[in-house]
C-alpha cells in the first residue's frame, strides 16, 4: 500500500476503498474485478489486502453473540451472589480479581469461559 518513497499507493488504496465501501453497503464485489483494474505490479499486494478484509469481515463478533455473551456473564454474576448471600458469615460483592473470589467461584468462572469458548469456537483437541 506504500509506494517505494514511502507514501501511500494511490491506486491500491482507492481500489481497497471502493471495494471496502462495497462491502460495507452489503454488496458483493467480486475482488478479481478491482484487482485486474489495478497496475500489474500492484496487483498480489491489493489481492492480499483484499483477502485480509474479506477474513477481517467474517470473522468480526457481531452484536448479538456479545449481547449474548453479556447475559451469560450477568447470569454467572448474578448466581455467584446469590451463593455467596446464601453464607452468613461470608458476605462481600462477587468480582473476578483473582485474590477476591473463592476456589469454588474460580471454577466455575473457568469452566463458564471453557463452555462459552468451546461453543463459539469448538473443542481446542
Amino acid at each position: 500500500m506504500f509506494d517505494k518513497k514511502g507514501g501511500v499507493n494511490h491506486l491500491i488504496d482507492k481500489s481497497l476503498t471502493k471495494f471496502v465501501d462495497e462491502l460495507n453497503d452489503g454488496l458483493n464485489p467480486n475482488p478479481e474485478n478491482y484487482i485486474a483494474e489495478c497496475p500489474q505490479e500492484y496487483r498480489q499486494e491489493l489481492k492480499c489486502l483484499i483477502e485480509t478484509t474479506i477474513f477481517l469481515k467474517k470473522n468480526l463478533i457481531s452484536q448479538s453473540f456479545l449481547e449474548k455473551e453479556l447475559k451469560s456473564a450477568h447470569d454467572l454474576v448474578s448466581r455467584l451472589a446469590k451463593e455467596r448471600a446464601q453464607n452468613p458469615t461470608n458476605k462481600m460483592v462477587v468480582n473476578f480479581r483473582k485474590g477476591d473470589i473463592t476456589t469454588e467461584e474460580e471454577k466455575i468462572v473457568k469452566q463458564e469461559i471453557d463452555r462459552l469458548w468451546k461453543e463459539k469456537f469448538g473443542s481446542d483437541e
